[in-house]
């Protein structure tokens, strides 16, 4: 069966990849996030189909710009067909304004990073125009403000039930804890009382 992930986390391996991986993490084990990252969730079946599959699904697109994202994507000589960073920007830029599909589009501009001062090719120049996240400094990320205005421009909604919330359920306070306790208790007394008068209502009949 085929998985349909609701958002997509776009990146370059060298630059992007530990924050991509923790992006992922947080907003899939974390907050619940049908999230696609191609390291954990490519299956069997030819990479670059699933790729492309993903990609017309998703109802998010997240762009880690690191400070060489686009080496390859400005660089003439590189050739076009194996920057797939390029091709992912391209594709969801066409569902946005060709489709008018409705996709939220999210750059995340890491430190040092910023988007190439001569433009970029004009198949994904686009992008320079969506209302991107900027990090200062990468600690910023694990800071709640960050994370939240993740959350807000986010399209997609929490699918997951948490395996924390049974793990390692909310916490209770002591007062709650023996309340129950009284509660099973007596519970149980009244249990054993009626089946006690139950079996007395018995043996009368009986008799």
């Amino acid at each position: 069966m085929n998985e349909i992930f609701d958002i997509f986390i776009s990146y370059r391996r060298i630059g992007g990849g530990n924050t991509a991986k923790q992006i992922y993490h947080w907003l899939a084990d974390n907050e619940g996030y049908s999230t696609f990252f191609d390291v954990q969730s490519l299956r069997e079946g030819r990479w670059e189909e699933n790729l492309l599959r993903h990609l017309k699904q998703c109802k998010d697109f997240i762009l880690i710009v690191d400070a060489n994202a686009f080496s390859k994507t400005i660089n003439e000589k590189y050739p076009q067909g194996e920057d797939w960073m390029r091709m992912e920007i391209a594709k969801i830029l066409e569902r946005v304004n060709d489709n008018k599909e409705d996709v939220g589009i999210i750059p995340i501009i890491l430190p040092d990073a910023e988007f190439p001062a001569k433009g970029l090719p004009q198949d994904i120049d686009p992008i320079n125009g969506y209302n991107a996240i900027i990090i200062n400094k990468i600690d910023d990320f694990f800071n709640d403000d960050c994370r939240k205005k993740i959350i807000k421009f986010l399209h997609s909604k929490p699918t997951k039930v948490l395996k924390e919330q049974y793990i390692n359920p909310a916490p209770m306070d002591k007062e709650r804890f023996m309340n129950l306790i009284q509660e099973n208790i007596q519970r149980g007394i009244l249990t054993i009382v009626e089946m006690g008068g139950m079996k007395a209502t018995f043996n009368q009949k009986s008799i």
